[in-house]
């Protein structure tokens, strides 16, 4: 295979894993921005525990997204680096566009940071609404014939029922605020976690512009390098040329100084 070809073959290569990142980022975006309707849901009359599992169910899966675009981003990174079959110019352009895609990535994560952020602050502030339950309460017919006695009996015995009414409830309230104060640190943990894990990648973006910096700055140099070579290349064979010119013109000269010699002296015998 050609040197040609092998460079248009890994360039194809780099293509194709840079369109690989671009999709990642914008599966990201998408699922950032339903994340981001459903955070300014909390605190309303529609926020639910179900709203909350869906929360969950949203940041974990944008964390697994990150991640894998991190991961993608960096192997892009790495195969340009690597890519010593493409010419200067050509790796130069797979830089710039490393760059932009590293520019992209970093715009969606800090969206979804904030984003964390907002969901965070609203889910320690407030808690979900509950579902209305239905309170039914038993009727009595009092009979006219029944006395004073079991009257009071009766009224007694309702009474306490309603208490033990009354105390169930109230535990049950105790024990669904309890599960609802607990779910709500487990999820403030959980963001807060994921929120580490945001700024680590953030981090490694950071190291890899900075590499690439110096791999533009290379790539430049080798260019220029290049350029001045082929530049004196290019006298150096202007001047063999003129110097071929040149020798070439002396030996015309000469042959025609010969040339003359032999006349003359073939003149000078015939006289």
């Amino acid at each position: 295979m050609s040197r040609a070809s092998t460079s248009d073959a890994a360039a194809d290569d780099l293509d194709a894993e840079s369109r690989n990142v671009s999709g990642l980022i914008f599966q990201m975006t998408t699922h950032v921005s339903a994340f981001k309707r459903a955070v300014d849901v909390l605190g309303t009359g529609k926020d639910t525990r179900e709203l909350r599992a869906k929360l969950h169910e949203q940041r974990e899966k944008l964390g697994v997204m990150a991640r894998d675009a991190s991961l993608a981003v960096k192997r892009l990174a790495q195969a340009v680096t690597n890519a010593v079959d493409v010419d200067d110019e050509d790796k130069a352009e797979h830089v710039a566009k490393h760059q932009k895609l590293v520019k992209d990535f970093h715009a969606v994560l800090k969206d979804f940071q904030k984003a964390q952020r907002t969901c965070a602050e609203r889910e320690s502030t407030f808690l979900p609404q509950k579902g209305k339950g239905k309170t039914s309460y038993g009727t009595m017919d009092e009979e006219s014939g029944e006395g004073e006695a079991a009257y009071q009996d009766t009224q007694q015995l309702m009474q306490q029922q309603q208490q033990r009414s009354d105390f169930a409830q109230v535990d049950g309230e105790l024990e669904y605020n309890n599960a609802l104060i607990e779910e709500r640190e487990r999820g403030i943990m959980e963001i807060q976690q994921q929120i580490g894990e945001v700024n680590e990648i953030f981090q490694d973006l950071a190291v890899l512009v900075n590499e690439q910096g110096s791999m533009i700055d290379d790539i430049e140099a080798n260019i220029v390098s290049t350029a001045v070579r082929t530049k004196d290349a290019q006298k150096e064979l202007t001047k063999a040329d003129k110097s071929q010119r040149a020798a070439r013109n002396r030996l015309i000269c000469i042959v025609i100084a010969v040339l003359v010699s032999l006349i003359v002296l073939i003149l000078f015998l015939l006289q």
